[in-house]
């Protein structure tokens, strides 16, 4: 089972151009724990009317596993006392989305997506 997430509109209206390095500042809960776990990039497929991502796939009898999705690399470091600060390397045009899950809770009761594209 795939489980994907689809944003309305072809394009997001945050826009930044193509360079060698983009950087993000990334509000979180606390910033105690690895953000690898919890913050993910990840580029849209693109549509007309929508932006498409492979979240995760799910084997019936093999569980969970995430090496299917493209997320894309990011290194980060804690900035201030709640934040982090994150920065990409060589991102393709096309578009793409930050993903924050709050890894302290248990179940999530709503899934946020800053989208931005490169150009």
């Amino acid at each position: 089972m795939k489980s994907t997430i689809e944003i309305e509109g072809p394009k997001a209206s945050c826009r930044v151009k193509s360079r060698n390095k983009a950087e993000f500042i990334v509000k979180a809960h606390d910033n105690e724990s690895d953000p690898m776990c919890f913050i993910h990039i990840l580029k849209f497929d693109e549509k007309k009317k929508s932006r498409k991502a492979l979240m995760g796939v799910t084997g019936t009898f093999s569980g969970a596993k995430k090496n299917d999705v493209d997320y894309v690399d990011y290194t980060a470091k804690k900035y201030g006392e709640k934040s982090y600060y994150l920065t990409t390397k060589n991102l393709q045009p096309g578009e793409y989305g930050i993903i924050v899950t709050n890894p302290n809770s248990l179940d999530e009761k709503q899934t946020v997506v800053n989208c931005f594209g490169v150009d």
